[in-house]
């Protein structure tokens, strides 16, 4: 017997994709397109990890790691600007947190690993800082204004660079403008703990949860970032030259950041991890225009407490019903 009521309502059609992005695994969820944008996707963390990886050879943070001369600059070709952009955006974080945003440091969390006694760290700040007088980048042109090359200048030629997850993180807000492209509106992209939702208004894809009690964060239009004490295990401190994890002042126990793209929320989220809650508030007083929410749970002497940005306060979501089911 077939019923001659009427047919069952039809959700959203929604399509969900993973793969690998180096060493972070992603995931794509998207709504109202069957289109299987695997291949585009890839092809895009495959260029992220081409260019910024210290460990694949020939990508040029390989190549430059390796370049010992200081009397000379070592010359690339970066026509999509996507070097430039990361190290624009990254040297633009750290400016702007005081340095403790640096992609120079790999030497000395290897230093540490080799001696966990503590190494030598006046000899590693020798050739350890992202400033100028260090390290340098300069986009040539030609008279027309056409790009030529992109020169980058060491000024010791052990200095190395590893941008760590940013690049990644960027090649996320690379999706989120490549999907727009083709059109669609609602989607949500998740690379290792960075969030990035488009659209989705209203919907459980764009909320995520918090730690504290059972409330949980909408991350609507921008993208968010989520640290943990674990995460201090494996951060050094730019500034101080130790380990993160043997600051007794650094009480973070878990930090969220909200902003506009994924790139910024990883910069921001693991700078301000190793600034401790006194270094972010100085940020803010400096800072006021910064499009950077945070929500930070620490515990000084023992005792539990929050900090947390206005625009944060207004994302967060106070849950007094059961979750909605997730596809």
């Amino acid at each position: 017997m077939v019923s001659c009521g009427p047919g069952r309502p039809q959700g959203p059609v929604y399509r969900k994709i993973a793969g690998q992005a180096g060493p972070y695994g992603y995931e794509v969820v998207y709504a109202g397109d069957t289109t299987d944008y695997a291949p585009s996707i890839d092809s895009i963390f495959a260029l992220i990890h081409a260019t910024f990886s210290p460990e694949v050879e020939g990508s040029v943070v390989w190549k430059f790691n390796r370049f010992d001369r200081t009397d000379t600059l070592y010359c690339f070709e970066d026509s999509l600007y996507l070097f430039g952009t990361v190290y624009d955006l990254t040297k633009d974080i750290s400016v702007k947190t005081q340095g403790y945003l640096d992609p120079t440091i790999g030497p000395l969390q290897q230093a540490w690993a080799k001696n966990p006694q503590g190494p030598d760290l006046d000899s590693l700040y020798a050739f350890m800082g992202f400033t100028e007088s260090l390290i340098d980048m300069i986009e040539k042109t030609d008279s027309a204004g056409r790009y030529r090359e992109t020169q980058l200048r060491k000024a010791d030629p052990r200095m190395r660079l590893d941008f760590g997850k940013l690049p990644y993180a960027y090649g996320l807000d690379m999706v989120r403008s490549f999907l727009q492209d083709n059109d669609l509106v609602d989607f949500r992209l998740v690379l290792d703990d960075i969030v990035l939702c488009q659209g989705f208004a209203d919907n459980p894809l764009s909320v995520f949860p918090l730690t504290t009690e059972s409330d949980s964060v909408r991350v609507l239009n921008r993208a968010g970032a989520f640290r943990d004490a674990e995460d201090k295990k494996r951060l050094m401190d730019p500034a101080y030259g130790y380990p993160v994890s043997a600051d007794d002042e650094n009480s973070i126990e878990a930090l969220y950041v909200l902003t506009e793209g994924a790139a910024l929320a990883e910069g921001y989220s693991r700078a301000f991890m190793i600034m401790n809650v006194s270094g972010i508030n100085d940020f803010y007083l400096q800072h006021p225009e910064a499009p950077v929410e945070v929500l930070v749970i620490y515990k000084p002497e023992g005792q539990w407490d929050k900090a947390v940005t206005q625009g944060f306060e207004q994302a967060i979501i106070h849950k007094t019903a059961p979750e909605e089911e997730v596809p």
